[in-house]
């Protein structure tokens, strides 16, 4: 419960009462708590990983679960006064506002905003699907409920697909071709910005790879844009009257933003929803499709993974031999853990190596790691923890295999990722 709350976040804000995790659809006796403003409150910490000091209190949150750190507040006016707490609870300690199997399965299912709907099956536990805020919004009467999503090939091929002409072109013609999926808009200005590069790299693509198909899937506000938008790319598009499709095709890719670039393979099954980083950083196409690699450079674009899952990152001085070096001694391991683990989604380990570059500096800075090559981390930024390769163990594929199956076994001692605070104590 909250009191005297009001405020800008990021302000000191006195606290008065007792803090204790929120029941929905519960009442206190003190105070009558949006318990939704206060799962916000944990979410932003988790992700951006912000705290203010709270005065009176230590409250360990969910971004540091091994610290006592501060919880800030998302909202001004979260609740109203109440009255002043007896003694016996000033300066308390408190447990953690949402425990943290909560945090993980939010990873595990890439929850980034609330409120969520995940379906599951509950004999499987495989996901039916992630947008059920969205299903009971378009199908309040449940008619078509557990809303599982149709597949891509069925999508595409009961859609209507046209060329930049009017001519319809069917899907049959098309099917066993790689296919990016161009989600973009006429009146977006980042989408203007990035079609000339995407057809420059389109074109490049084709001469390579024969069998590549490109389909607009657009988020414009009328026929009349989307026809003028489609008329300055040389690919098919879903056609207008296709409504439906478009928003169930953005769905089940869950394309939060535009815009958005997605590879296919001939089985449509997704190669990379993240086409468009993949083309910035290569715009000559020599890696396409853009297969996920076991083992990736560390940059800007992998920032978001590193919030989303854990990261083992061998920092290295950035000389192509000595990331060539980190390269050959991750890959073993990366590619025996990922055939092993394939099935855990946001919790699985991801590998990076890592030079000498401001991304690379930032990551350094945010966990406070020595500025020591070549170093092996584990980092969790979600849980507030990170695992070091002890020192004076050589960096090897054998050491780094130990290292990564004591973690798996929960042999590692976690650090925090930041230093430890002093907590306030009671002074009577």
């Amino acid at each position: 419960m909250i009191s005297n709350a009001e405020g800008r976040r990021g302000e000191k804000v006195a606290l008065e009462g007792r803090l204790e995790p929120p029941l929905l659809g519960t009442r206190s006796p003190l105070l009558e708590v949006d318990a939704m403003l206060v799962l916000l409150c944990v979410w932003e910490s988790v992700f951006v990983g912000e705290s203010v000091e709270v005065e009176g209190y230590t409250i360990p949150t969910l971004d540091t679960p091994h610290l006592h750190t501060t919880l800030t507040l998302p909202t001004p006016k979260t609740g109203r006064p109440c009255p002043p707490p007896p003694a016996s609870v000033t300066r308390r300690v408190l447990t953690p506002s949402l425990p943290l199997l909560q945090v993980r399965l939010s990873r595990q299912y890439r929850v980034s905003a609330i409120p969520s709907l995940v379906l599951l099956d509950s004999r499987s536990g495989r996901v039916i699907t992630k947008s059920g805020r969205e299903m009971v919004s378009s199908d309040p009467e449940a008619l078509t409920f557990p809303w599982r999503p149709r597949a891509l090939g069925d999508l595409l091929a009961a859609t209507s697909l046209v060329d930049p002409q009017g001519q319809v072109v069917t899907y049959d013609a098309i099917k066993d071709a790689y296919k990016g999926l161009y989600f973009s808009a006429h009146w977006c200005p980042p989408c203007k910005a990035f079609t000339p590069q995407l057809i420059s790299v389109y074109e490049k693509i084709k001469k390579k790879e024969g069998n590549f198909q490109m389909i607009f899937v657009s988020s414009d506000r009328s026929e009349e844009s989307w026809r003028a938008y489609h008329s300055t790319m040389p690919w098919l598009s879903v056609a207008w009257e296709c409504e439906d499709v478009r928003r169930e095709l953005a769905t089940n890719l869950e394309v939060q933003g535009i815009p958005t670039f997605v590879v296919l393979a001939p089985d449509n099954t997704v190669i990379t929803a993240e086409g468009r980083a993949e083309l910035t950083e290569d715009p000559e196409a020599e890696r396409f499709p853009w297969r996920p690699q076991s083992v990736e450079v560390l940059a800007e674009r992998h920032m978001a993974r590193l919030q989303e899952s854990p990261c083992l990152v061998l920092f290295t001085d950035g000389e192509t031999t000595e990331l060539q070096f980190g390269r050959d001694v991750l890959l073993p391991v990366a590619e025996e853990y990922l055939l092993e683990h394939a099935q855990e989604g946001a919790l699985t380990l991801q590998f990076f190596v890592a030079g000498e570059d401001e991304v690379s500096d930032s990551v350094r800075d945010f966990a406070c790691l020595e500025d020591v090559v070549p170093l092996v981390a584990i980092l969790d930024l979600a849980e507030g923890a990170k695992f070091l390769l002890e020192d004076g163990v050589e960096v090897s594929t054998a050491t780094v295999h130990n290292f990564v199956t004591r973690y798996c076994n929960s042999k590692l001692s976690p650090l925090p990722i930041r230093p430890v605070a002093s907590s306030a104590t009671n002074t009577s």
